[in-house]
């Protein structure tokens, strides 16, 4: 939020869209600590409605925030509401804590929750000026982890508005890109060599390597079920196309590898007179062969996700170049052991 809020000033942005806000949870931070109006917008209706729930709640808490920010600054222990009451009966005086009505009112001035789908190319300026009138032709773009193509039509949107002067998108969730003109390649360049990333490349680019490689532990124990129950599909379903054997997650939910399979029979709809002691007796012999070799591909694997998330963000950079947006960079925002998607495309025209 410190990022995007210097940013913005420095561009002298008059407000912000935070297209795919999810539950606004930037929008709020930059709408009531930085006090810049975002216009937030989701295609999800329930999204929407849960940033309107949290604004509300925000808001009623709002000057008691306000109270202990300043205890803070004076040096002096955060005090409750319920203390701040009895201090004032005690006392017998109205404590003035210079509360204005603009800032009661503060979130609905400053922060819209809207729900939208926004179509790749269209002008987000009157978007903006039908909510904030007046500042349709100055604003700023930004989007924190834009799931698959929502990256892609950020982007765009920043292109094809007149007023968009600043974006900083930071995308995630590559395994939903689709391979075309819409999510990836972008650039002229990826495109005349005809460029592709296979759905196992992308899926890579999501693994959290920094996380992985400080938090000492291994794979989790669905990764070795999932890849022995492939090996009894191949077995009691060799017809069953393989675009069709997705069970979802259903390991958290199992209690043992038997346990598990039996629920990705059901899932699938499979049939079969395989008993409990065959599929035990199968899993461990696959366990005691493949069990830390798979466990070591797993973690050697895991070492190629920057080099395709790399690909990835450079195909957006360069993007963004060949339509003339010179003053365009890919940043490092943030930690990758807290958030594994830690680069953002910032531009300004």
């Amino acid at each position: 939020s410190k990022f995007v809020a210097r940013d913005a000033r420095d561009c002298d942005i008059s407000c912000l869209v935070d297209l795919g806000s999810g539950k606004a949870y930037l929008s709020q931070v930059l709408a009531t600590l930085h006090s810049i109006p975002v216009l937030a917008i989701d295609s999800q209706e329930g999204n929407t409605r849960g940033a309107e729930i949290r604004e509300k709640n925000l808001k009623t808490k709002w000057e008691g925030l306000k109270v202990r920010a300043v205890d803070r600054m004076e040096g002096k222990s955060p005090s409750n509401r319920k203390k701040r009451v009895k201090q004032t009966k005690s006392d017998d005086i109205e404590v003035n804590i210079e509360q204005k009505p603009e800032d009661v009112e503060i979130i609905d001035k400053m922060l819209i929750a809207l729900t939208q789908f926004v179509e790749e190319g269209s002008d987000l300026g009157d978007l903006v000026e039908k909510h904030f009138p007046g500042k349709g032709d100055n604003f700023g773009l930004i989007g924190l982890h834009t799931c698959g193509n929502l990256a892609s039509t950020s982007l765009r949107s920043f292109l094809s508005s007149p007023g968009c002067k600043f974006i900083c998108n930071v995308g995630c969730c590559y395994n939903h890109l689709t391979e075309d003109n819409k999510g990836f390649p972008l650039s002229k360049h990826l495109q005349s060599q005809h460029f592709t990333l296979v759905r196992l490349a992308r899926m890579l680019a999501v693994q959290p390597l920094d996380r992985l490689a400080t938090s000492n532990t291994l794979p989790n124990k669905s990764l070795l079920w999932r890849a022995v129950l492939e090996m009894i599909l191949a077995r009691v379903a060799p017809t069953l196309p393989k675009d069709q054997r997705v069970v979802g997650r259903i390991a958290a939910k199992s209690k043992s590898f038997v346990d598990y399979v039996r629920k990705a029979f059901v899932k699938l709809k499979v049939e079969t007179d395989i008993t409990d002691n065959e599929l035990s007796e199968i899993f461990n012999k696959y366990e005691k062969e493949f069990g830390a070799k798979l466990q070591c591909f797993y973690q050697y694997r895991a070492l190629f996700s920057p080099l395709v998330e790399a690909v990835i963000l450079t195909d957006r950079l360069l993007f963004m170049q060949e339509q003339g947006i010179t003053n365009s960079c890919i940043v490092r925002l943030f930690d990758r052991n807290i958030s594994p998607r830690s680069y953002a495309i910032v531009a300004t025209k």
